[in-house]
């Protein structure tokens, strides 16, 4: 099993659903009417909205600091799942595999993307052994090696 999959197949769902309770996406003002109905803003009450990006996203502007909880909690986990010294040399493989493959790796050989996708630069890798591996031994994989 995929160990990086798992995770972030539980955190989508954290994700999904904070969002779902806390947020819509309009990309028409009858999408946005709908999203404004939904968490029960009346006309007017834009300014009780925060944009997430350019995403077409929309929050409440009173639970944004808790999804930069969520988003930081998430983040965290990811690292402490790198960190374990059991399973972390794994885990940071299997996240190489499925974002390398994400980014279209396979076409490309290039390795940009998925690091950028991963919130991490090449002085990141390079500094740190266990990604480094596992970044070089992700590659390998994908390219038949």
């Amino acid at each position: 099993m995929n160990l990086y999959a798992e995770l972030k197949e539980d955190h989508q769902k954290r994700v999904d659903s904070f969002l779902g309770k806390y947020a819509f996406f309009a990309f028409s003002n009858d999408q946005f009417e709908e999203g404004m109905e939904k968490l029960g803003l009346t006309a007017g009450k834009e300014k009780d909205l925060v944009r997430l990006g350019s995403t077409g996203g929309f929050l409440l502007k009173a639970k944004a600091k808790d999804y930069r909880e969520l988003a930081e909690a998430i983040q965290q986990e990811t690292q402490a799942a790198i960190d374990n010294p059991e399973t972390g040399a794994q885990f940071a493989t299997d996240m190489f595999l499925c974002e390398l493959a994400n980014h279209e790796y396979s076409y490309t050989k290039d390795t940009a993307d998925t690091l950028d996708a991963l919130g991490y630069t090449q002085e990141d890798i390079d500094n740190s052994p266990v990604l480094k591996r596992a970044l070089d031994a992700a590659c390998l994989q994908l390219q038949g090696k």
